[in-house]
């Protein structure tokens, strides 16, 4: 399981923009068996509540693009669905199957789980080139 954080006073491009950049990184770097759980998280900060969500990609395929003229690794799209601190809980301690129980909690057809509320407008228009 990786948790993926989003910097407080980040300025750059959000963990959001770059989901599917960051977890090929990862996997590639760390040697990681895939699938795994990947969750994005973004701390409380200057008032806005925290956030947790299940991050699901449609391919574990490690791809090399170039962008701006560097090579980088990406998987496939992701999709976003929310997740409670106590689903985060039941992943992080292990329990057998708690993968799937969170995902069978959660309704992964609902039309939002196809992006993260709020942040589809900056995957458009802040997409690294």
């Amino acid at each position: 399981m990786v948790i993926c954080s989003q910097l407080p006073d980040n300025d750059n491009t959000s963990v959001t923009n770059l989901a599917e950049y960051l977890a090929a990184e990862v996997i590639e770097q760390h040697g990681l068996p895939t699938p795994l759980v990947w969750v994005e998280h973004y701390p409380e900060h200057e008032g806005e509540i925290g956030a947790y969500c299940l991050v699901r990609f449609s391919s574990w395929k490690l791809e090399e693009v170039c962008l701006g003229g560097v090579w980088h690794y990406r998987v496939g799209s992701p999709q976003w669905s929310p997740l409670t601190p106590e689903q985060v809980m039941a992943l992080l301690d292990g329990k057998p199957h708690a993968s799937e129980q969170v995902r069978e909690e959660m309704s992964l057809t609902d039309p939002r789980s196809a992006g993260r509320p709020g942040h589809d407008q900056l995957r458009d228009d802040s997409r690294p080139k």
